[in-house]
Protein backbone atom coordinates (compact mmCIF):
# COMPACT_ATOMS: atom_id res chain seq x y z
CA UNK A 1 0.00 0.00 0.00
CA UNK A 2 1.39 3.64 -0.57
CA UNK A 3 -0.56 6.24 1.22
CA UNK A 4 0.47 9.99 0.08
CA UNK A 5 -1.56 13.52 0.33
CA UNK A 6 -2.38 15.30 -2.98
CA UNK A 7 -4.95 18.53 -2.61
CA UNK A 8 -5.87 18.22 0.96
CA UNK A 9 -6.95 14.83 0.61
CA UNK A 10 -5.49 11.20 1.66
CA UNK A 11 -4.24 9.23 -1.49
CA UNK A 12 -3.88 5.60 -1.44
CA UNK A 13 -2.56 2.96 -3.90
CA UNK A 14 -3.90 -0.18 -2.39
CA UNK A 15 -2.81 -3.68 -4.33
CA UNK A 16 -5.69 -6.12 -5.18
CA UNK A 17 -5.86 -8.19 -1.49
CA UNK A 18 -4.95 -11.53 -2.01
CA UNK A 19 -7.14 -12.89 0.86
CA UNK A 20 -10.45 -12.38 -1.76
CA UNK A 21 -11.74 -9.82 -0.29
CA UNK A 22 -13.72 -7.33 -2.37
CA UNK A 23 -12.55 -3.96 -2.83
CA UNK A 24 -15.39 -3.18 -1.25
CA UNK A 25 -14.67 -4.61 1.80
CA UNK A 26 -11.20 -3.40 1.56
CA UNK A 27 -12.42 0.33 1.47
CA UNK A 28 -15.49 -0.95 4.70
CA UNK A 29 -12.39 -2.13 7.12
CA UNK A 30 -10.53 0.99 6.18
CA UNK A 31 -13.85 3.48 7.32
CA UNK A 32 -14.18 1.46 10.02
CA UNK A 33 -10.91 2.16 11.32
CA UNK A 34 -10.38 5.36 10.85
CA UNK A 35 -13.91 5.79 12.59
CA UNK A 36 -12.69 3.89 15.36
CA UNK A 37 -9.28 5.97 15.81
CA UNK A 38 -10.91 9.49 14.59
CA UNK A 39 -14.61 9.23 16.08
CA UNK A 40 -15.68 12.79 15.65
CA UNK A 41 -14.06 12.70 11.97
CA UNK A 42 -16.25 12.16 8.76
CA UNK A 43 -14.89 10.14 6.35
CA UNK A 44 -15.38 9.46 2.50
CA UNK A 45 -13.90 7.64 -0.25
CA UNK A 46 -14.23 7.61 -3.84
CA UNK A 47 -12.29 4.92 -5.61
CA UNK A 48 -11.26 4.36 -9.10
CA UNK A 49 -11.70 0.92 -11.29
CA UNK A 50 -9.05 -1.49 -10.47
CA UNK A 51 -5.68 -1.53 -12.96
CA UNK A 52 -3.02 -4.06 -13.39
CA UNK A 53 -0.67 -1.01 -13.63
CA UNK A 54 0.64 1.96 -11.83
CA UNK A 55 1.49 3.91 -15.26
CA UNK A 56 -2.20 4.85 -15.23
CA UNK A 57 -2.51 6.11 -11.56
CA UNK A 58 -3.20 9.90 -12.65
CA UNK A 59 -6.08 8.56 -14.66
CA UNK A 60 -6.88 6.32 -11.56
CA UNK A 61 -6.14 9.33 -9.30
CA UNK A 62 -8.83 11.07 -11.54
CA UNK A 63 -11.81 8.74 -11.63
CA UNK A 64 -11.49 8.82 -7.90
CA UNK A 65 -12.11 11.87 -7.09
CA UNK A 66 -14.83 11.98 -9.76
CA UNK A 67 -16.72 9.42 -7.28
CA UNK A 68 -15.50 10.92 -4.19
CA UNK A 69 -17.60 14.54 -5.71
CA UNK A 70 -20.96 12.30 -6.93
CA UNK A 71 -23.01 13.77 -4.69
CA UNK A 72 -24.02 10.57 -2.59
CA UNK A 73 -25.09 11.30 0.85
CA UNK A 74 -25.95 8.42 2.33
CA UNK A 75 -22.83 6.28 0.25
CA UNK A 76 -19.75 6.66 2.75
CA UNK A 77 -17.85 4.73 -0.13
CA UNK A 78 -18.15 5.20 -4.25
CA UNK A 79 -16.54 3.26 -7.27
CA UNK A 80 -15.93 4.77 -10.08
CA UNK A 81 -17.62 1.74 -11.79
CA UNK A 82 -20.83 2.26 -10.17
CA UNK A 83 -21.38 5.84 -11.25
CA UNK A 84 -23.63 6.33 -14.53
CA UNK A 85 -23.09 7.95 -17.48
CA UNK A 86 -26.06 10.22 -17.02
CA UNK A 87 -24.63 10.86 -13.40
CA UNK A 88 -21.96 12.03 -14.61
CA UNK A 89 -23.01 14.49 -17.34
CA UNK A 90 -25.05 16.29 -14.71
CA UNK A 91 -22.39 16.14 -11.96
CA UNK A 92 -19.18 17.14 -13.76
CA UNK A 93 -17.43 19.17 -15.59
CA UNK A 94 -14.81 16.95 -16.71
CA UNK A 95 -15.36 15.50 -20.30
CA UNK A 96 -12.25 13.37 -19.91
CA UNK A 97 -14.48 11.73 -16.68
CA UNK A 98 -17.26 11.17 -19.17
CA UNK A 99 -14.76 9.50 -21.74
CA UNK A 100 -12.84 7.55 -19.08
CA UNK A 101 -16.69 6.02 -17.90
CA UNK A 102 -17.59 5.44 -21.47
CA UNK A 103 -14.21 3.51 -22.37
CA UNK A 104 -14.83 1.33 -19.39
CA UNK A 105 -18.52 0.87 -20.03
CA UNK A 106 -18.22 -0.32 -24.01
CA UNK A 107 -14.84 -2.02 -22.60
CA UNK A 108 -13.54 -4.26 -25.83
CA UNK A 109 -15.20 -2.36 -28.85
CA UNK A 110 -14.15 0.89 -27.58
CA UNK A 111 -10.71 -0.38 -27.08
CA UNK A 112 -10.72 -1.55 -30.94
CA UNK A 113 -13.10 1.15 -32.46
CA UNK A 114 -11.89 1.18 -35.86
CA UNK A 115 -12.34 -2.50 -35.89
CA UNK A 116 -15.43 -2.55 -34.19
CA UNK A 117 -17.12 -0.11 -36.43
CA UNK A 118 -19.39 -2.07 -38.06
CA UNK A 119 -20.63 -3.57 -34.16
CA UNK A 120 -20.96 -0.03 -33.12
CA UNK A 121 -22.99 0.66 -35.75
CA UNK A 122 -25.40 -2.19 -34.93
CA UNK A 123 -25.11 -1.70 -31.09
CA UNK A 124 -26.01 1.80 -31.79
CA UNK A 125 -29.13 1.26 -34.28
CA UNK A 126 -30.41 -1.75 -32.43
CA UNK A 127 -30.86 0.69 -29.12
CA UNK A 128 -31.87 3.65 -30.83
CA UNK A 129 -34.99 1.65 -32.11
CA UNK A 130 -35.46 0.27 -28.91
CA UNK A 131 -34.43 -3.20 -29.42
CA UNK A 132 -36.98 -4.08 -32.03
CA UNK A 133 -35.50 -6.44 -34.11
CA UNK A 134 -36.88 -5.95 -37.80
CA UNK A 135 -36.34 -2.19 -38.03
CA UNK A 136 -32.98 -2.68 -36.75
CA UNK A 137 -32.43 -5.49 -39.61
CA UNK A 138 -33.65 -3.52 -42.41
CA UNK A 139 -31.93 -0.24 -41.67
CA UNK A 140 -28.76 -1.98 -41.36
CA UNK A 141 -29.49 -3.95 -44.41
CA UNK A 142 -28.66 -7.27 -42.38
CA UNK A 143 -30.36 -10.58 -42.20
CA UNK A 144 -32.36 -11.62 -39.14
CA UNK A 145 -29.60 -14.10 -38.04
CA UNK A 146 -26.98 -11.46 -39.03
CA UNK A 147 -28.16 -9.14 -36.76
CA UNK A 148 -29.11 -11.60 -33.89
CA UNK A 149 -25.29 -13.07 -34.10
CA UNK A 150 -24.17 -9.47 -34.14
CA UNK A 151 -26.50 -8.79 -30.53
CA UNK A 152 -25.34 -12.13 -28.54
CA UNK A 153 -21.13 -11.17 -30.10
CA UNK A 154 -22.00 -7.17 -28.24
CA UNK A 155 -23.88 -9.25 -24.96
CA UNK A 156 -20.72 -11.26 -24.75
CA UNK A 157 -18.53 -9.03 -25.30
CA UNK A 158 -19.84 -6.10 -23.17
CA UNK A 159 -20.90 -8.61 -20.49
CA UNK A 160 -24.68 -7.38 -20.88
CA UNK A 161 -27.90 -8.27 -21.45
CA UNK A 162 -29.65 -5.48 -24.39
CA UNK A 163 -32.80 -6.40 -23.40
CA UNK A 164 -32.55 -4.61 -20.27
CA UNK A 165 -33.92 -1.06 -20.04
CA UNK A 166 -31.54 0.75 -17.05
CA UNK A 167 -28.21 -1.28 -19.08
CA UNK A 168 -29.45 -0.01 -22.98
CA UNK A 169 -30.50 3.46 -21.74
CA UNK A 170 -27.01 4.03 -20.29
CA UNK A 171 -25.46 2.50 -23.54
CA UNK A 172 -26.90 4.78 -25.53
CA UNK A 173 -26.29 7.81 -23.73
CA UNK A 174 -22.93 6.61 -24.14
CA UNK A 175 -22.90 6.24 -27.92
CA UNK A 176 -24.44 9.46 -28.32
CA UNK A 177 -22.00 11.41 -26.05
CA UNK A 178 -19.08 9.48 -27.60
CA UNK A 179 -20.07 10.47 -31.17
CA UNK A 180 -20.85 14.13 -29.64
CA UNK A 181 -17.38 14.78 -29.11
CA UNK A 182 -15.89 13.26 -32.11
CA UNK A 183 -14.57 9.66 -30.11
CA UNK A 184 -16.94 7.30 -32.30
CA UNK A 185 -18.87 8.14 -35.39
CA UNK A 186 -22.43 6.59 -35.78
CA UNK A 187 -23.62 7.82 -38.64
Amino acid sequence: MLIGQRSGLLVLLIQKDHNKKTMREVCQSLLDYLKMEFPASVFRMGASTLSESIQHANEYYKEAMTALKMPHATDKIMFFKDISVAGLLIHSKDKQAVIQKAKHLLGPIYAKKDESAELIKTLYVFLANGGNLEKSMEELRLSMSGLRYRIRRLEEMLEKDLRQPAVTYELLLTLQVLDAEGEIILK
